[in-house]
């Protein structure tokens, strides 16, 4: 017999969402966010955009309550001087976009949604 014999999938459920609730680390949705980040990193490189190519992928966290992934852009230029609001707007009409692309290089029954934080001039991400 092993831990989770006779156990009723319902209960597995909601211990795992107390798990979640409690801030254990859901290991799973830390590798995902690896993955969209490095998607994300090189599909930034590859289109280049005007108003995106100074732009790179700082850090991706996963929603604590299985929400959208929230993605970090910052510039790479620290002499860059633009708006957030802009850029946050640029990155929201290709958000399609960047959901294809992951969902084409991360094998997942869905797509993760994604909602971008674009880091002020001259702020660099956490790490």
């Amino acid at each position: 017999m092993s831990e989770g014999d006779g156990v009723d999938p319902r209960e597995e459920k909601k211990r795992r969402t107390r798990s979640l609730a409690t801030g254990k680390r859901d290991y799973s949705a830390l590798r995902l966010a690896r993955q969209i980040r490095d998607v994300l990193d090189l599909v930034l490189l590859q289109w280049g955009s005007p108003l995106l190519a100074s732009f790179a992928v700082g850090a991706v966290e996963p929603s604590p309550t299985g929400g959208p992934f929230v993605v970090q852009v910052y510039s790479t230029d620290p002499a860059a001087d633009y708006d957030p609001r802009e850029i946050k707007k640029a990155l929201d009409a290709l958000k399609p976009k960047f959901r294809s692309e992951v969902a084409q290089d991360v094998t997942r029954k869905n797509a993760p949604d994604l909602k971008f934080d674009v880091l002020p001039p001259g702020v660099q991400p956490r790490s």
